[in-house]
């Protein structure tokens, strides 16, 4: 194939890049790089007094296509535990409750990571997403 307007090279060319296969020029496709979407909560700090429990809410930032789990851990559970996960169905509500119970004082953080949910959220994360004081 032939680009038009130059003569097939990165210095002749601006942005052409090219593959040598079997001895002919083969022009690369470009790469689409499709980031993770998002997560949302309205309080990024909790403040909660030893043994009591406390909720915050989560949102995703675009409807999935299919379901999608999310697992919380807590970074120290000697000072605050979450509950384990919460399920956000295909083409449902995006927002969810999700309860923390403070075990003794100090500071941590809740991190998150998904499953399902397409290519739009299986596999995102999101660390440090709430401190709990």
């Amino acid at each position: 194939p032939t680009a038009s307007g130059c003569a097939q090279s990165a210095a002749t060319c601006p942005g052409y890049s090219e593959a040598i296969y079997f001895g002919v020029v083969q022009p690369l496709l470009p790469v689409t790089v499709i980031a993770h979407a998002g997560f949302l909560v309205a309080q990024v700090s909790i403040n909660l007094q030893r043994l009591n429990t406390e909720v915050f809410t989560l949102t995703l930032d675009s409807v999935p296509d299919s379901d999608v789990t999310v697992y919380f851990t807590s970074a120290d559970e000697s000072i605050a535990t979450v509950q384990e996960s919460v399920v956000f169905p295909r083409n449902g509500a995006i927002t969810r409750n999700v309860t923390v119970f403070n075990v003794q004082p100090g500071t941590t953080t809740i991190n998150c990571r998904s499953e399902g949910g397409g290519i739009l959220y299986d596999g995102a994360e999101a660390n440090g997403l709430v401190t709990v004081n």
